[in-house]
């Protein structure tokens, strides 16, 4: 199965994110509520992506942006194409209805607790609420979450599997919409209709990405003389994106063993010469035999 992920996947996420804080939301002349957000690390890849979308909504307003080290900084000068947004980057937020969260991995989790208090609702676009056991965070990205308990409160975000969870979420005291990661958003889009079947025996899943999901960061290994005119594997052995891979391929089954092959996975990224997007092909090995006429039915 293939599946191809662009950054406009954000969109199903602002909208079911509109629809989960509505109700608490600032009323608008023309009688809708507006929502208003904000947003914490603007400055990078995700962040202005973000922000190019949030400006197009009709529901929402971006109420302030906030940078680390950052203080009245205008937005263009690491996002040429928002200048005209007129946004600048500070060092805090007003007050606002909902949080987007465009920071590596590790430096959201202390900072939603704040926000929660508040009553404020968190979308994390890092990897910091994605997965529900604490001790993957141990296994996966090698750090001790600070606050476990709130990770049964977050709603993995992609709306085509947990759309319920996340419509659920209106009128709760806390709001935590974690933002799958860019390989499992693509994997998973393809896999899922096999795996609420129960048909995944052994899947490995073969994706390749454009170089922006590497970040802004600068590195030798993402500069145009080494990416350009090749292809190259990494994480091999254990990229950190399996963990959501397993995790989902697991809970999507009616019971944690209906997919035997989510303990299993088999994940191997590349690193391709495009600047953005991932296509991802998912071999999967079923747990019965299947007709083609009931896998057409399935998707």
């Amino acid at each position: 199965m293939h599946s191809t992920l662009d950054c406009h996947a954000l969109y199903g996420q602002v909208t079911m994110t509109e629809t989960t804080i509505r109700a608490s939301a600032s009323p608008s002349i023309g009688g809708r509520a507006t929502i208003r957000a904000g947003i914490i690390g603007a400055a990078g890849i995700a962040g202005g992506e973000l922000v190019r979308i949030l400006e197009r909504h009709p529901d929402v307003r971006i109420a302030g942006v906030q940078g680390r080290d950052r203080n009245h900084e205008p937005i263009g000068a690491t996002q040429p194409q928002l200048a005209r947004t007129g946004h600048h980057i500070e060092t805090s937020l007003p007050q606002v209805d909902v949080v987007f969260m465009a920071l590596p991995h590790g430096a959201s989790a202390a900072l939603v607790p704040d926000f929660i208090e508040r009553g404020i609702a968190v979308v994390d676009l890092g990897s910091d609420y994605r997965l529900k056991d604490p001790a993957d965070y141990q296994r996966w990205y090698d750090y001790t979450h600070p606050v476990p308990e709130l990770l049964a409160k977050a709603v993995y975000g992609l709306p085509e599997q947990h759309r319920d969870e996340l419509l659920a979420l209106q009128g709760a005291d806390s709001i935590i919409v974690a933002s799958p990661g860019c390989y499992p958003t693509t994997a998973l889009l393809g896999l899922y209709p096999l795996a609420r079947a129960g048909l995944i025996e052994d899947v490995v899943v073969d994706a390749k990405s454009g170089v922006s999901g590497a970040g802004r960061s600068v590195k030798a290994a993402f500069m145009y003389t080494e990416v350009n005119d090749s292809v190259k594997a990494y994480g091999v052995g254990g990229h950190r994106h399996t963990s959501e891979l397993i995790q989902e391929i697991r809970d999507a089954g009616a019971t944690p063993e209906a997919n035997p092959g989510a303990a299993t996975v088999g994940f191997l990224p590349h690193l391709v010469p495009m600047n953005r997007g991932i296509l991802a092909a998912g071999h999967v090995r079923p747990t019965r035999a299947i007709t083609p006429a009931e896998l057409r039915r399935l998707y």
